[in-house]
This record gives C-alpha cells, sequence and structure tokens, in this order.
C-alpha cells in the first residue's frame, strides 16, 4: 500500500517540501523513533558505517513524489507558499526561465531588449 497516491498534489507539493527540510511530514503518521537526532546526510563516516540518516527516510518519499507531481507544481508550491510569488508571478518566471518557452534558449534580458527593439 502506498499512502501517498491517494493525497492531492497540493498534499504532495506540502508533503514534499517538508522532506526538502527534513521534517517529518504528519501526513505520512508517526515520525519513525529517534528521527529528530538522526543527521540530515550521511558523511563519509557514517556512509562508511551504514549509519542511517534523515536522508534514508525522506528520499525514497521524496522520488515517489516526483513520479507523481510535475516539477513545475513543486516549484509553483515553493514559490507561493515560501517565497509568497502570486500565481501570475510564478506563471512569469516559469514561462521565462525553467520550463517555458525561452527556457535555455534567451536570457530574460535578451528577451526583454528584444521586445524593445
Amino acid at each position: 500500500m502506498n499512502p501517498i497516491k491517494d493525497l492531492t498534489t497540493e498534499d504532495l507539493c506540502r508533503i514534499y517540501h517538508k522532506c526538502n527540510v527534513w521534517e517529518w511530514p504528519s501526513e505520512l503518521g508517526e515520525k519513525p523513533k529517534g528521527y529528530d537526532k538522526l543527521p540530515n546526510f550521511p558523511n563519509w563516516f557514517q556512509d562508511l558505517f551504514h549509519i542511517t540518516t534523515k536522508h534514508d527516510y525522506v528520499h525514497p518519499i521524496m522520488m515517489s513524489i516526483e513520479k507523481l507531481v510535475s516539477e513545475k507544481e513543486l516549484l509553483r508550491y515553493h514559490h507561493i507558499h515560501n517565497l509568497k510569488c502570486t500565481n501570475d508571478e510564478f506563471e512569469m518566471w516559469w514561462f521565462l526561465t525553467e520550463g517555458g518557452a525561452f527556457s535555455g534558449k534567451l536570457k530574460v534580458v535578451e528577451y526583454f531588449s528584444k521586445l524593445l527593439e
């Protein structure tokens, strides 16, 4: 049984964000015992001795969510809830930078300078 498959996109984005900042999402039930005392991710010593980290718990959750939710929706959540952008501001940012028509083709400054010519 996969508890995240029945959640909304908004819920999945919120869970992804919590995992990304090492918080345990309450939507997934009880926090693993000792979770708050674990290191965030392994260094060479922890890796060598297979010491459990928060990354060991949250990484599989985040990878599952990435299969269900687009990068655009994850970034929309981040921009609206963390950066306090409006949806329109996010859409403009997305269009001009990440995944829109100008992704990797034109810099934003070049785009606007061509409009002014």
